[in-house]
């Protein structure tokens, strides 16, 4: 068979009724220049026309070289992309027998039609438009790269021409040919691409989920450079690069445009350029992980180094920040030994100013962990038993006491075990606290000392929940903040964010523990009962289950047929409940995975979930204006109890008696007996939509809402 070249499909192509069988492509007609001949886009690989048909536009791809395997690694991809959809790929079907060329079939990839520029196209148009520039290195980092990492995926060229940018600024990802998928891993690379973005000393062998970390960085410096400097743009692009090519990696200490961009007034594209040069000296598989290189530049952290990679010894010398996890996997995720390897921030020859580097030692990255299989062991040293203390008699005394007094005083006394009682007619206002930007999430610490917000600008701040004091203020994500959550020991919070990934956050010091990334928007976190782990609900229709020492996934994602808007855990660690965008709830058995029922009455959105600290009800709130009661034991639904808008936010009362609401309405928070299902406002209505509420243990209620205000309440 003699593969088809560029003025073959240019012929067949002109008539798509004779040389097409898929329905749409068939009846379609090809988008021609003005001269009447099919407009192309033409590569080394493939050629691209443009098809209209029944109102909608396609791509079709026609390969210009055969490849081995390709129907197989295409059918692998959409495999997985059907499991864990990206809204930055764009809809395809591979046909084996797409096109008929001189009577013979060959395959082509038809793809929905992106009607936008390429990157460096849409760069060109907005250069000296810092802001543009400043969003889409957010979206790249944010919702390509680390949305493509959070799903295991590798594209294998990002480049110029295969980033299409709408107008609104949305990146979407094109060419698929070099896609790599866990499936695929062991096997060589079907192609090496576009050497100006890829690393210098890329081979076939390189070929795993952290391939694209090179050009990714490559990229995202790009744009930080020219946000800084656009008169680098007319200097150094080629019309096949950005600003940085083949010959700059290749020799990076004699690079011009390295050398101008190290000397750069902006602290993080001096960093950034630093990194790439270093990465330039690595081997592929040693390039650290992209969002790992971005944090340090951003932080003036100093350079990663190389990833370890098993029996090799590096030539780079590098100070790491040592991250030692281990023990046992508990109960809840059912049995086994956790992960005892995970990623940690690596830091060269600086550090900050004040801060001293107590360990140093090389830290296993997950690479290593894939390829070593290696663990790290802890040991727990059990001194010897402490002799018993004697027993006083002091309580017995004073219990003896008030006996005698109720027997005196001939009243009735009432001993309270356990949490606070609430009571919503005393309910007073003690903290309005002014963040700055709007409040999406709000969490307590188990003690009810410290208040966390996550606000729309991506912050997270830490009060006093006694003073109103402002202890800290978190900097990480780059989108609005959806979800927090504190573990059972207060040491670690979770913040969930727009930007597809979730931190974990030392509450002592403020720095980030883990960066776990998603593939999509993150709309919900939770710690285990024990807070070793952390459950997280993804739009990309997934709940994640988190080493939160190892920042490793601990079990294998419970996938519900819609993106995921709300994640919850039983107070037993025994049941973990999702709530879907198509209005299902799910509850899942948190030892085996497999999902336990499926609870169905809401009939849109499902963004808010609370289990009873009891464990015996569980709340669900929805876009269609009502919260849901269940029975967690049987699964039975309860009552319901109506809103006069879409409900935002569920949290019980620590008694299991109330239950606190958050809606869209005119900034309203309620107060409902679940017994009665009898509502009531409380004091201080917000000045628009309640976006959440929480209760802490000593009965304390802070709501945060559209008017960027975080108000807090008790009954006492």
């Amino acid at each position: 068979m003699n593969w088809p070249n560029p003025n073959d499909y240019h012929e067949a192509i002109q008539n798509p009724h004779i040389c097409f069988q898929d329905p749409d492509l068939k009846a379609g007609t090809v988008a021609c220049t003005a001269l009447g001949l099919p407009r192309v886009m033409a590569g080394n690989f493939a050629a691209v026309y443009e098809i209209n048909s029944g109102g909608r536009r396609w791509a079709v791809r026609c390969f210009l070289r055969q490849v081995k395997d390709q129907h197989r690694r295409y059918e692998l991809l959409s495999r997985h992309l059907d499991k864990y959809p990206l809204d930055t790929l764009v809809d395809f079907k591979y046909l084996d027998q797409g096109i008929r060329v001189k009577g013979e079939w060959f395959p082509i990839v038809k793809m929905e039609w992106v009607d936008g520029e390429s990157l460096s196209t849409f760069i060109q148009k907005h250069l000296g438009n810092t802001s543009v520039l400043e969003r889409m290195a957010k979206h790249w980092r944010a919702r390509v790269v680390n949305s493509m990492q959070g799903n295991h995926l590798a594209h294998g060229d990002l480049q110029h021409g295969n980033v299409l940018v709408k107008p609104q600024g949305q990146m979407y990802l094109v060419d698929y040919d070099g896609m790599y998928v866990p499936r695929l891993k062991g096997e060589p690379a079907p192609e090496l691409g576009h050497p100006n973005f890829q690393h210098p000393k890329r081979t076939p062998d390189d070929y795993d989920e952290e391939l694209d970390n090179f050009a990714a960085l490559v990229i995202y410096t790009s744009l930080k450079a020219l946000m800084v400097e656009p008169k680098l743009w007319q200097q150094f692009h080629t019309g096949e690069n950005l600003i940085l090519s083949k010959r700059d990696y290749e020799d990076p200490k004699q690079s011009l445009v390295l050398k101008l961009l190290k000397k750069s007034a902006d602290a993080t594209v001096k960093n950034l350029a630093a990194q790439l040069e270093e990465c330039c000296q690595y081997d592929v598989v040693e390039v650290p992980e992209f969002d790992q290189m971005i944090e340090a530049a951003e932080d003036s952290a100093g350079i990663v180094g190389p990833r370890p990679v098993a029996g090799r010894t590096s030539t780079t010398t590098t100070t790491k920040v040592q991250k030692q996890t281990g023990g046992s996997r508990p109960s809840w995720l059912g049995g086994g030994q956790s992960s005892t390897s995970g990623s940690a921030r690596s830091q060269i020859g600086q550090q900050q100013s004040g801060t001293a580097t107590t360990q140093t030692t090389t830290t296993q990255t997950k690479k290593q962990t894939k390829q070593a299989k290696q663990s790290q062991t802890t040991q727990t040293v059990v001194g010897p038993t402490p002799a018993p203390r004697p027993r006083s008699k002091t309580p017995l005394l004073i219990g003896l006491a008030l006996v005698l007094l109720m027997l005196i005083g001939g009243g009735v006394w009432y001993f309270r075990s356990g949490p606070a009682s609430f009571d919503p007619a005393l309910v007073k206002v003690v903290q309005t606290l002014s963040p700055g930007a709007e409040v999406h999430a709000a969490a307590f610490t188990p003690d009810g000392q410290t208040l966390a917000g996550g606000m729309s600008d991506g912050t997270v701040a830490l009060w006093n929940a006694t003073t109103g004091e402002r202890k800290q203020t978190l900097r990480r994500h780059t989108d609005a903040v959806t979800s927090l959550a504190f573990s059972a020991d207060g040491a670690l919070l979770a913040s969930a964010s727009a930007d597809f990934n979730v931190v974990l956050w030392d509450v002592a010091t403020g720095q980030v523990k883990q960066t776990l990334k998603h593939g999509g928007r993150v709309n919900g976190v939770v710690f285990s009962p024990d807070g070793k782990f952390v459950a997280s609900a993804c739009d990309d229709g997934v709940v994640r289950l988190w080493d939160a020492q190892s920042g490793q996934m601990a079990k294998a994602p419970l996938a519900q047929n819609s993106p995921v808007k709300s994640v919850a855990i039983s107070a037993d660690g025994q049941t973990i409940a999702s709530g879907g965008d198509d209005g299902v709830v799910a509850l899942w058995d948190a030892a085996t995975g497999n999902k336990k029922q499926t609870l169905r009455r809401h009939s849109g959105a499902v963004p808010a979930l609370a289990f009873s600290p009891n464990g015996k009800l569980l709340a669900t709130g929805g876009a269609d204006m009502n919260v849901n009661l269940w029975d967690v034991a049987t699964g039975q639904f309860k009552q319901t109890l109506r809103h006069r808008a879409s409900v935002n936010a569920v949290a019980f009362t620590a008694d299991n008696q109330y239950l606190a609401t958050g809606t869209n309405d005119t900034g309203t928070v309620l107060v409902w007996n679940v017994n009665d299902g009898k509502g009531s406002g409380v004091p201080a209505q917000h000045a628009g939509a309640v976006y959440a509420v929480a209760v802490s243990s000593q009965e304390a209620l802070a709501s945060g809402g559209a008017d960027a205000k975080l108000i807090l309440r008790s009954d006492k």
